[in-house]
């Protein structure tokens, strides 16, 4: 079974991905889970190839700054931050 960190990140990974627009999650979900092409994808979604590859580089921008805020995605930890030395 998945250990219980990688259970966590999974987890983690979802609430992001729920932060994400519609268009966002429908993208990164056809180009890199189901492996569509910028073609298939751009039928699917009713774009041009160009507005497809676009939106797929925004949505991993977006990805990246919500996960770069997430302290799991920073160093696999929880941050430490807010904690008190006292």
């Amino acid at each position: 079974g998945a250990s219980p960190r990688r259970v966590r990140r999974e987890q983690q990974l979802h609430q992001i991905l729920e932060q994400l627009s519609e268009d966002h999650r429908t993208v990164i979900y056809l180009r890199r889970i189901e492996a569509f092409s910028v073609a298939e994808t751009a039928k699917v979604m009713g774009r041009s190839g160009d507005a497809i590859k676009m939106l797929t580089l925004r949505a991993f921008e977006a990805l990246q700054v919500l996960a770069a805020k997430d302290p799991y995605f920073n160093d696999g930890e929880p941050s430490k931050e807010g904690a008190s030395n006292d």
